[in-house]
């Protein structure tokens, strides 16, 4: 099967599941991922790397997977860049909702491919991309070039955005920050539409006021990599564990109205669960070295000074108590001296 071939079946797949709108199709297929991904890339989660030279069935295989490829990782083994996973892309690039002419802005340039899709769409010379690995950003910029998409990418920290180029009518950023950064509103145009993964809590979508303040509301669940600022204030848990018993089902750490009812109460602590070894197993983590495990097996194991499971069982029921709110009930308000998300009424 060709790259076409398998560029084409995993938009047929995209389109039937709902995570790609007929409107960008003309884009995935003009700019197909593989024109993006490294020769030598890791899947989620494993520490074996895939080789195209060595193993190109399985370069190809994973290349046009809906998920995620690591790209980059630090000496330590840890993931420091990716490629999304593709329906993923397609649903953040609805919610930005770019229209020819906009002039974007990107925060995060990772392989490119974003960037690449963005420029089909608003146009040539309208995009600009902010990379702060700076071996990251020279070779998405030989790959935008190899695609003849005129991308201006810039060598940046990306939370302080790009003011030569400003004011954008959209910002998306590809990594999570657990605040719209103040310099991102302030370079955007009044109207304009930032898309933001926020740490432990989701996808949000915002309008700005034009006055360096934005409203909106949460619309995806999202587990990005955080931003470099943000994952080097992140203490990682150490020290002794306790194990202690729990009723509360770790499925609900997957409920996206969940998920932002404990930013609001718990701001700061991060959410994450997946099936794994026959459980559904959940993890919370505050970034300050407190954490905790939940195996699924009615079991909680904690790490640190601060009993999250705890805090969490206490805000599932007051969340139970308020009827469940969805995603879609809480507004996101962010401003120059940060954000604040509450119950809209």
């Amino acid at each position: 099967m060709t790259g076409t071939q398998r560029n084409r079946a995993l938009l047929d797949h995209l389109q039937h599941a709902g995570h790609l709108a007929g409107l960008w199709r003309p884009a995935f297929e003009a700019m197909p991922r593989h024109r993006f991904i490294p020769d030598q890339v890791w899947r989620h989660g494993e520490r074996t790397p895939v080789d195209r030279e060595a193993d190109a069935d399985s370069w190809w295989e994973l290349v046009y997977r809906d998920e995620p490829v690591i790209t980059q990782r630090a000496p330590d083994g840890t993931p420091t860049s990716s490629s999304s996973k593709p329906s993923m892309v397609a649903a953040m690039l609805g919610h930005l909702d770019p229209q020819p002419g906009d002039a974007v802005l990107e925060i995060g340039t990772g392989t490119g491919w974003n960037a690449a899709l963005l420029t089909h769409r608003a146009g040539p010379g309208r995009v600009t991309t902010l990379e702060v690995d700076p071996a990251v950003a020279r070779s998405a910029e030989q790959s935008l070039r190899q695609t003849d998409q005129s991308v201006r990418v810039v060598c940046a920290d990306g939370e302080r955005g790009w003011p030569g180029a400003a004011p954008y009518q959209r910002i998306v950023l590809t990594c999570s920050v657990r605040a719209v950064p103040a310099a991102l509103l302030a370079q955007s145009a009044p109207g304009a539409v930032i898309v933001a993964p926020i740490w432990g809590a989701g996808l949000a979508r915002l309008t700005s006021e034009g006055n360096g303040t934005a409203q909106g509301r949460f619309v995806a669940g999202a587990d990005f990599m955080p931003s470099r600022a943000l994952g080097a204030a992140v203490v990682r848990p150490t020290g002794p564990s306790w194990k202690s018993p729990t009723e509360l089902d770790p499925r609900c750490v997957a409920d996206l109205g969940f998920q932002a009812y404990v930013h609001m109460r718990m701001p700061g602590v991060r959410l994450a669960g997946e099936q794994k070894d026959g459980t559904y197993q959940a993890w919370v983590e505050d970034g300050h070295g407190s954490a905790a495990h939940a195996d699924g097996t009615g079991a909680v194991w904690e790490w640190g000074e601060r009993a999250l499971w705890e805090e969490l069982e206490k805000a599932h029921t007051d969340w139970e108590r308020a009827n469940r709110p969805g995603p879609e009930q809480y507004r996101v308000t962010a401003g120059p001296d940060g954000q604040r998300i509450d119950l809209a009424r």
